[in-house]
């Protein structure tokens, strides 16, 4: 790739001096005169064809880039934010493709994936553009599970969920490209939806735990669950 990159550039630099050179046609005599203009001509043409090869030569990585939107499943009304925030930056012209990430607790028709399915079909997202990892319960398995559905030459990936979970994905993001789970030269971004006191708070504890359950590592961590202590978290909150 970075062979084609120098080959672009090398093709661009050689056309802008084909289309910008002066040639003085100052000269004396038809048959010289119309051979220089030939040339000129010529010049120019070539000058124009290498500027469309460089053009190609140095978007071709682009086009062939895709992107990732990650959308974790969660409770019913964060759901419905997820699908409607990721569809809201679905872009057609960057080749985007969908992870829904969660493994069903419910009936399909009734799960978090169906909710935030449908939520993306309605900003014509199409199934094919959808893929589904059935596996993870918690913040820490939406990523490496997610990360194994990623498609050939997807170089940047998105999250999309509340402010304190994002923080969460954060956290276990650069723990991950730490202990290699992660390759460095991925790109994520992260993308916010709004949130109430109950998410904020609950987001906060979550947090402090997720931390807690890294502290020997990933492999500890995926080996270790600490789920029932969250969903108590959850509960308590939700009660209030």
């Amino acid at each position: 790739m970075k062979i084609k990159r120098k080959i672009g550039i090398l093709f661009l630099i050689v056309s802008l001096i084909f289309l910008f050179k002066k040639t003085n046609f100052n000269i004396t005599g038809n048959f010289i005169n119309n051979y220089f203009q030939r040339t000129f001509l010529f010049q120019h043409f070539l000058g124009l064809v290498l500027l469309v090869i460089s053009m190609i030569l140095l978007t071709s990585n682009t086009k062939k880039s895709l992107e990732a939107i990650i959308v974790p499943t969660g409770v019913k009304k964060a759901n419905i934010k997820r699908g409607k925030k990721a569809g809201e930056n679905y872009n057609v012209y960057k080749r985007q493709y969908f992870i829904i990430s969660g493994a069903p607790e419910e009936p399909l028709k009734k799960s978090g994936r169906a909710l935030i399915y449908h939520e993306l079909r309605k900003y014509g997202i199409k199934p094919l553009q959808m893929n589904i990892e059935g596996k993870s319960r918690d913040s820490l398995e939406n990523v490496i599970y997610s990360l194994k559905k990623l498609r050939k030459n997807t170089k940047k990936i998105s999250f999309v969920s509340s402010p304190w979970h994002v923080k969460k994905f954060k956290y276990i993001i650069e723990k991950a490209k730490q202990e290699g789970y992660v390759p460095k030269d991925l790109e994520v971004e992260y993308i916010t939806t709004n949130q109430n006191i109950k998410d904020t708070l609950y987001g906060i504890l979550a947090l402090i735990k997720e931390k807690y359950k890294l502290r020997k590592g990933i492999d500890y961590a995926l080996k270790h669950k600490t789920g029932k202590i969250g969903n108590l978290i959850k509960k308590l909150i939700n009660w209030f």
